[in-house]
């Protein structure tokens, strides 16, 4: 964590964007609130969606085709449930059917409130 204080807020972003940019899992982060905050290469081929049809979106409009009580996002979001290798199947925002396997992990601050909810693809 000193490291992290010693970086200018830029600094550590440039690192985020880089690290989620160069692995080969789908990375897709949204706020508490829902707000598509990133949403990686490697997420982007595996969902065939673009990341412009993502990015700044609320979730429901992005997954419109999951219902709440089956997407990991929003159970992390609302419940503080973590899911490992989910095998989920919905249909993308294009109407394609697509497959893949999710971890999908609450982020926490420390007041133990949800401020994000990451899924790994």
């Amino acid at each position: 964590m000193l490291l992290y204080k010693l970086m200018t807020k830029e600094d550590y972003q440039n690192i985020m964007h880089t690290l989620s940019e160069n692995v080969s899992e789908g990375i897709y982060i949204v706020s508490s609130d829902g707000m598509s905050l990133l949403y990686n290469k490697s997420m982007s081929k595996l969902e065939e969606m673009k990341p412009e049809d993502v990015i700044g979106k609320n979730l429901n409009e992005v997954q419109s085709n999951i219902p709440d009580g089956e997407s990991t996002l929003i159970r992390a979001l609302k419940f503080k449930n973590k899911t490992n290798n989910c095998n989920q199947t919905y249909i993308n925002h294009y109407g394609k059917e697509i497959t893949t396997i999710n971890t999908t992990i609450p982020v926490l601050n420390k007041e133990n409130e949800v401020i994000a909810a990451i899924e790994i693809a």
